[in-house]
């Protein structure tokens, strides 16, 4: 499970206001092999985009490595379940859309590009050579 260090919630006390937020749960479609998503991989979507957009929006100084580490975290649980990377795709998309955090942005705000940088790990993670699984 994927948790918030402390630097990231002592950076600021509106941090720890957006934890008690309620998890949005995400609708994963289903693959050939698998069936529906359990909901601990929606959460682990979820978290990430949550603790990405934190890290990204207070100034954490790791805030790359983790979002990094933690979208590794996601694709390898989604290989592990036979899920395509298209499914694990919308599964981002739509849980950024659910997200309270992501529809607090100010308008012109950097969150599509946020949304962007998290695609383009995913993809890259999940078919990172060097996976390990």
């Amino acid at each position: 499970m994927i948790r918030l260090t402390p630097d990231i919630m002592a950076a600021d006390p509106r941090a720890i206001r957006l934890l008690k937020a309620d998890l949005p749960t995400v609708t994963i479609p289903p693959t050939a092999t698998t069936g529906p998503v359990p909901s601990e991989l929606s959460r682990l979507v979820s978290d990430t985009l949550r603790r990405g957009l934190i890290g990204r929006y207070f100034a954490s100084l790791n805030a790359e490595s983790d979002l990094r580490n933690d979208v590794r975290a996601v694709c390898s649980e989604a290989r592990r379940q036979g899920m395509r990377v298209e499914y694990l795709i919308i599964a981002f998309k739509d849980a950024w859309r659910r997200l309270p955090e992501a529809r607090m942005l100010p308008q012109g705000s950097q969150g599509s590009e946020f949304l962007s940088r998290v695609i383009t790990l995913t993809i890259s993670e999940f078919f990172s050579p060097g996976r390990g699984d």
